[in-house]
């Protein structure tokens, strides 16, 4: 029997606490009722969403686009995510948002498939619309 790699050990650990938060947040939003049910649903399925258009565009070997989050596109997201409230130190990106876990998935599994997400800010430049983005990178060894 081979020892397991570093890798693996890794994932596991990763694989453990990635379904530990997400379980917590499902249960956090089970005891608020409904609606906050409904959100979290919302953004699980934004994130499943990217994962299955970034999967469906690399295989097909297209253009991979982004996904836009608010001026019009993922509204509901944006709205359950209050995206108009993000800088940088308060993003779904970091440990102190609400859906982090979500991100954390998301995240989880674009390392497994070694690429690099990220958010980026965009606005119109004269303060009325502003919108995030979602991309993936492939990571650079």
């Amino acid at each position: 029997m081979s020892t397991p790699s570093l890798g693996e050990i890794l994932r596991t650990e990763v694989a453990g606490k990635k379904a530990s938060c997400l379980l917590q947040l499902e249960q956090q939003a089970a005891e608020k009722g409904i609606c906050a049910e409904r959100d979290l649903q919302v953004v699980k399925d934004f994130f499943h969403m990217a994962i299955t258009q970034f999967t469906s565009s690399i295989l097909a070997r297209i253009e991979v686009k982004p996904m836009i989050i608010g001026n019009g596109h993922s509204e509901a997201v944006a709205a359950v995510l209050q995206t108009y409230r993000w800088k940088r130190e308060n993003g779904i990106s970091q440990p102190g948002h609400p859906y982090h876990a979500v991100w954390v998935t998301f995240a989880a599994w674009c390392a497994e498939n070694e690429l690099h997400p990220h958010i980026d800010y965009f606005c119109d430049c004269v303060g009325k619309q502003s919108w995030h983005v979602l991309t993936v990178d492939p990571v650079t060894h």
